[in-house]
C-alpha cells in the first residue's frame, strides 16, 4: 500500500491537527467517516468504524505492556481512570501472561539454587549464600 502525500495549499494554517484538510482545518466526521471506507473498500478489509482504529491503537499497546500511564497519554484521556476504565478487560488478559512470567522467573532462580540433600548439605548451602 502506497501512502499519497497532499499537496498544501498555498494558504494552508497549521493549527496542530493529525487529520485536515488541505488548508489545514478541521475535516468534517461525515467527510473522514466517507474517505475512511472507501480506503477500507480499496484493500478489501473488514468494514469497522474509524474511531475503532483509536481502540485497537490502546489495546495493542496494553498486548505490547505499555505502562498505562503512556497509553493514557497517547489518548488524550484526561486522567488514567478513563483508561484503566475503559480499557480494564484488556489487564485481565496481562493478569495471565505476568502470572506467567512470574513463574517462568521463579523456576529460573530455583534451578540456581544448590540442591539440598542432607543436613551437612544445608548447612553448607548457607555459608556459601551467606
Amino acid at each position: 500500500m502506497q501512502i499519497k502525500k497532499v499537496k498544501k495549499s498555498k494558504d494552508y494554517e497549521n493549527h496542530n491537527l493529525m487529520i485536515t484538510t488541505y488548508l489545514g482545518t478541521h475535516v468534517l466526521p461525515s467527510n473522514l467517516g466517507r474517505a475512511f471506507r472507501r480506503c477500507l473498500d480499496t484493500v478489501e478489509v473488514d468494514k469497522i468504524r474509524f474511531h475503532d482504529l483509536r481502540h485497537t491503537h490502546a489495546s495493542m499497546l496494553f498486548t505490547l505492556r505499555v505502562h498505562q500511564k503512556v497509553v493514557q497519554e497517547r489518548l488524550g484521556h484526561s486522567s488514567i481512570t478513563v483508561t484503566l476504565d475503559t480499557y480494564s478487560h484488556m489487564l485481565s488478559n496481562m493478569q495471565e501472561a505476568v502470572a506467567e512470567s512470574l513463574e517462568s522467573a521463579f523456576k529460573k532462580e530455583s534451578e540456581k539454587e544448590p540442591k539440598i540433600t542432607n543436613e551437612r548439605s544445608v548447612q553448607t548451602a548457607v555459608v556459601t549464600t551467606l
